[in-house]
């Protein structure tokens, strides 16, 4: 793995803000970057409005995950040729909880440049489909990871370009936005950063490119996707039809142009940048409940000043803001 495309940034003193890999997706007709993400901005041309929360169970419907008798880990974790199509993935640097001591971490996932955005590929869905593949891993005996991710897997909305100073990547107050795939892992409390750098390029490779970029195991995903967009009436699955489903505006189609999508989305792995303190992505709000749900801080005074600079790059010479006044920001 002496190859890996891994580079630290807790010490860089000027660091490019600009997230790696992303376009201007704006001029794209992907309708979850157009439309308004104010909550407060009923914009009723959002495919998304109306679409439930996914069980696990529905997620996975359909999904046929197989895992070869002859499968080799060492196989799957090789180092994959990285290339400006790779998926630009952010990793934290370590949190210790503050009584258990286990370790964690917070992954981003941005948008591989050139590629179409896979907003239709929803947390839920992602969940099903890797629990199904680690289970079918571990009856073959292959642990692929010594964290635990899957149950932590969300999307959220982010503008694409810095909103202002206090908050670099603000949510509300425009249409233009990004959405990103972010997990938090969390790992015995004996593990090494070092070890969990490790851990998660064996992640990236083996659960997100192994299985998303493998168009055999993901050749129902497209019917997947559809299906859930029905659910209680909502309106991605149609937008999906209209906009992936050709001239005739077919099912089959669109579900054929999903798989292709997603598949090609993952193709090419990982690059990786590690040690991004948390506020390069994260707005104060998000911080703080990382922070209380799974560091089990009650206050800022919970973190050493080596941790309040994991957190925010410019402390000490950055004022905190409020613990107990910070607000949810719409998306």
């Amino acid at each position: 793995m002496s190859d890996l495309i891994i580079n630290d940034h807790r010490n860089d003193e000027e660091e490019d803000d600009t997230l790696v890999g992303y376009t201007d997706i704006v001029n794209n007709q992907d309708p979850s970057n157009i439309a308004s993400v104010n909550n407060n901005n009923n914009n009723n041309n959002n495919p998304n409005d109306g679409v439930p929360e996914l069980d696990i169970a529905s997620a996975c419907a359909n999904v046929d995950i197989t895992v070869e008798e002859d499968i080799d880990l060492n196989d799957l974790t090789k180092h994959y040729n990285q290339s400006h199509e790779s998926i630009p993935a952010f990793l934290s640097p370590m949190f210790s909880h503050r009584v258990t001591n286990t370790k964690y971490v917070v992954t981003f996932l941005g948008k591989p440049s050139g590629k179409p955005a896979v907003f239709y590929l929803k947390s839920k869905i992602m969940q099903g489909v890797l629990t199904k593949f680690a289970g079918a891993l571990q009856a073959r005996g292959i642990r692929p990871t010594r964290g635990n991710f899957i149950a932590n897997i969300t999307t959220i909305g982010q503008r694409n370009q810095p909103h202002d100073e206090t908050s670099k990547f603000k949510r509300s107050g425009s249409g233009r936005r990004i959405d990103l795939i972010m997990y938090t892992t969390h790992y015995p409390g004996d593990m090494t950063y070092d070890a969990i750098i490790q851990d998660q390029v064996q992640i990236g490779n083996v659960m997100l490119k192994g299985v998303f970029g493998d168009r055999t195991r993901m050749s129902n995903i497209g019917k997947v996707i559809l299906t859930n967009g029905t659910e209680n009436g909502g309106g991605l699955t149609q937008w999906l039809i209209d906009n992936k489903g050709g001239i005739e505006k077919s099912r089959d189609v669109a579900a054929c142009n999903l798989v292709n999508e997603v598949t090609d989305y993952f193709a090419d792995g990982l690059t990786w940048r590690h040690n991004v303190h948390l506020d390069h992505l994260m707005v104060d709000y998000d911080i703080k409940q990382f922070l209380l749900h799974h560091v089990g801080c009650t206050s800022w005074d919970s973190l050493s000043d080596a941790e309040k600079a994991n957190c925010y790059k410019n402390f000490p010479s950055k004022t905190l803001p409020n613990w107990d006044t910070l607000m949810s920001e719409g998306y």
